[in-house]
């Protein structure tokens, strides 16, 4: 159940740092609550829980107060148990002093006078008044053994977690003396509300540092063995407290670790029973590896390590308002992972410069890896545990759990832990483990690691929003913006560099080596034709038109694929899931044996640049071109649409020039379709004003000139022309060496994936909250698929409808070796 309920009553902080009464309207998840502000402000604004108070609405005062944590109730309770005593609470006495503006509410929300619906994990929640707390038993108490005696017990040992309502348990086997100091304390606080909130925020900073040491205390007793006075705990009675501290201890690690580790278990229970998740977005990756090792500067290494050697276990004790802060890099004031480290949570150390620790998660809850301080303000954070542990763990409390609850864990070995790294499932990770962007090998499966990957983009956005929110210029917010817009563009560069995206002049075939294996010698720029007889025989030429030329390494693919497979080259970049746009894509060649030779790589390149193009990846090739993007300002396409864009051949024919050389005449384009949302299917009408469809038209009327200028798009229709060359010869009858058709050498291994292609377009001139707009941003996708389509088999090339040029085209006359003696070639094509 979430923390906060549609239709609670609660504080929220605003932009102004002052808290304002609010309903909350919808849970939007990812930890944002959308409320509305009772002060005359009806706008809606996006909270996170941190951000939120619960309310309660107090019957004689006629307004809301602010409910008070339980913790909180049960430090009075004990300090009043030791001083007999009345102790007044400064939390609600600056709730007070904050809600003087508060609004009258009447009870139309379906609240009871002085009462509050508090949220819980069980149907059965508990309802909390002005004189009286009962909380439900079943579902919220955490297990107290035999052995806690009674006075234990009117002291608040009680260890449990109602996961996110925050709110502690209190032994019903003392209520009397509970709510008879409760009410002294409510009476207290409400004439109070003169208190200086400063002297507030004091004693609840005391208070919380008085019990993060008591917890510290238990921890190091359970783990080590023996309390911090030197007396062991097995020579001390039953119930007898350490005289340095007025808290019981637990009895055993069984239910520290049960009271401890909930969350991190329901967590990991919630993650086993959701929804499969997307394949893992190397864009989030991306966002991850840039987060967590290159949002700041490494420092120089310090003195001396306290890690004696890389891969010591150690566990998380401590740390503040729920767990230890974890840092992209080792200086204290690097940039701050959005989520802590939990308490209970085991962890590798892989290195350590003074008192900085770098980890690696095994079990628990919170960043998979990141820099933490092993001790903070005085006391510890992490303790080392020994390699042989063995811990057991039962969970036989009785309590019933959630749906989203977690399985119990029966065992955890920590020299298991030691052969092996265990996953944050605690599954031993084996064989299983991914790979980072750079090689590194990192301790969960891939299943695990895809909901941690998709939030590190979400937490860089959270970072701007922060930004953006505090911006007190148009120019502050406007270097928000361009921060963000300059970490996708090195993203995105390093895509390109990883899956070697990009045309480079390497990449082109050379005509030498295969001219030379057909006995022409070539210059290293010089250019070959080929040219035919009346004996429907082919032979190689030498020429100095490039309309003429001829690629051998694209016409030696080109023949094999119309021989074995009667078709032409073809390709195409599709989603592996249509349904995820966060997926990567599939490359898919026709034939598949094109992946790994110059003509595979041809149209991928050219297809993924196109893309690029059409997204205003890069800047336009011609004057006057713009993106789809800019179709679609104002067009009633909409902001959500998918589509395809692809090339293909328009015109295709082959003429013979006065010295028989062929003539290969192209005429390419780009066509367009959209496709049905969240699928992969052609819409039944595409519409002619859709951005897609425009930028497709606009690329065909100027694509001659952009292949003069783009040197991929240059060799895509270089490609064309030897296809129409091989079906020419094909369907003609004419025959040649074998040695034709092994002329291509194989560019080595092809990586079938590639990242998916986005393209931020951020407004400045917006207004509203951050998080709304950013809201919208990222609910804005366009995905663009396709490929390239070099069929020609529309188009029919006859011998006898063949054209004549007027033109003397080779600069070699007929010699003997373009003859072939009979054993060599045969009738109809190629000898194998």
């Amino acid at each position: 159940m979430e923390p906060f309920p549609p239709g609670s009553v609660v504080k929220g902080r605003f932009v102004d740092s002052e808290w304002y009464a609010a309903t909350v309207e919808e849970a939007l998840g990812d930890g944002l609550y959308r409320i509305a502000w009772l002060d005359g402000d009806t706008a809606d604004c996006l909270k996170r829980p941190h951000e939120l108070r619960l309310m309660r609405y107090h019957r004689e005062l006629k307004r809301y107060l602010e409910v008070p944590s339980c913790a909180d109730d049960m430090q009075a309770v004990s300090q009043s148990m030791a001083s007999d005593q009345p102790t007044h609470e400064g939390s609600d006495s600056k709730s007070d002093s904050d809600d003087t503006r508060a609004p009258e509410i009447d009870n139309s929300s379906g609240m009871e006078d002085g009462h509050v619906q508090i949220s819980s994990d069980s149907e059965d929640a508990g309802t909390l008044d002005v004189g009286q707390l009962s909380l439900a038993a079943d579902d919220a108490r955490a297990p107290v053994g035999d052995s806690l005696s009674r006075e234990q017990a009117k002291h608040g040992c009680a260890f449990s977690d109602t996961l996110g309502t925050g709110i502690q348990e209190v032994d019903t086997s003392s209520n009397e003396e509970v709510l008879s100091v409760m009410a002294a304390s409510e009476s207290e606080s409400l004439r109070s509300l003169g208190l200086v909130e400063e002297e507030a925020e004091q004693e609840e900073e005391k208070v919380a540092m008085e019990r993060e040491e008591d917890w510290m205390e238990q921890m190091v007793v359970a783990l080590d063995g023996e309390a911090q006075d030197g007396r062991k705990p097995e020579g001390r009675p039953k119930g007898q407290l350490s005289p340095r501290r007025q808290e019981p201890r637990l009895e055993s690690w069984q239910k520290l670790w049960e009271a401890t580790d909930l969350r991190a278990r329901a967590a990991q229970r919630a993650l086993q029973i959701a929804k499969p998740p997307p394949a893992v977005s190397f864009t989030e990756m991306w966002c991850f590896d840039y987060f967590m090792r290159h949002a700041a500067p490494q420092a120089p290494r310090q003195s001396g390590p306290i890690v004696e050697e890389v891969g010591d276990l150690w566990l998380v004790v401590g740390g503040p308002e729920g767990g230890v802060d974890v840092r992209a890099g080792r200086p204290a004031n690097s940039k701050r992972v959005p989520c802590r480290l939990s308490p209970g949570s085991l962890v590798r150390a892989f290195g350590c410069e003074g008192r900085r620790l770098r980890y690696g998660l095994l079990t628990g809850s919170g960043p998979a890896a990141g820099w933490v301080s092993i001790r903070s303000e005085g006391r510890g954070q992490l303790v080392k545990i020994a390699e042989g542990a063995g811990v057991e763990i039962e969970q036989s409390s009785g309590r019933n759990l959630r749906s989203w609850a977690a399985l119990p864990v029966k065992s955890c070995r920590l020299a298991d832990a030691r052969d092996c790294l265990r996953c944050r499932c605690r599954v031993p990770v084996g064989g299983n483990a991914c790979a980072g962007l750079e090689g590194e090998v990192l301790p969960m499966h891939a299943e695990c690691l895809v909901r941690l990957l998709c939030q590190a983009q979400g937490a860089l956005c959270a970072q701007l929003e922060e930004q953006r929110d505090e911006a007190e210029s148009k120019e502050e917010e406007q270097a928000a913006i361009g921060k963000l817009l300059h970490m996708e563009r090195d993203m995105q560069e390093s895509l390109r560099a990883q899956y070697k995206i990009g045309w480079k002049q390497e990449l082109v075939p050379s005509n030498v080596g295969p001219a030379a294996r057909l006995g022409l010698e070539l210059q290293a720029q010089g250019m070959c034709c080929l040219a035919v007889d009346g004996g429907r025989s082919v032979r190689l030429a030498r020429t100095r038109h490039p309309g003429v030329c001829v690629n051998l390494e694209y016409l030696s693919i080109a023949l094999g694929v119309g021989m074995l497979e009667g078709t032409q080259p073809w390709f195409s970049l599709d989603p592996v899931d249509p349904k995820i746009p966060t997926t990567m894509l599939s490359k898919n060649f026709g034939p598949a044996r094109l992946a790994g030779t110059c003509v595979g790589e041809v149209l991928f390149q050219a297809d993924y640049y196109l893309k690029e193009l059409s997204m205003g990846q890069f800047k336009q090739p011609m004057p006057g071109m713009v993106s789809c993007w800019d179709f679609a300002d104002g067009n009633a396409a909409g902001p959500d649409w998918d589509a395809r864009i692809w090339f293909v051949v328009l015109e295709a024919e082959v003429n013979i020039s006065e010295d028989d050389v062929l003539i290969p005449c192209v005429k390419m384009g780009v066509e367009a379709r959209e496709l049905v949302s969240g699928s992969y299917e052609d819409a039944a009408v595409t519409r002619k004003d859709h951005p897609l469809v425009k930028y497709a038209e606009m690329f065909t009327q100027s694509f001659d000139a952009i292949a003069e200028r783009v040197s991929v798009v240059y060799y895509l229709r270089e490609l064309a022309k030897a296809s129409a060359l091989a079906k020419f010869l094909i369907d003609n009858g004419y025959s040649a060496d074998s040695a034709w058709l092994h002329l291509a050498a194989d560019t080595g291994e092809c990586q079938m994936e590639a990242p998916r292609l986005w393209n931020r377009r951020l407004s400045g001139t917006s207004s509203g909250p951050a998080s709304v707009q950013l809201a919208m941003q990222e609910g804005s996708t366009n995905m663009l698929w396709g490929g390239v389509d070099l069929s020609l088999q529309k188009f029919v090339f006859d011998q006898a409808k063949v054209k004549r040029v007027a033109a003397r085209l080779c600069l070699d006359s007929t010699d003997s070796s373009a003859c072939k003696t009979p054993g060599e070639s045969v009738d109809g094509f190629f000898v194998y």
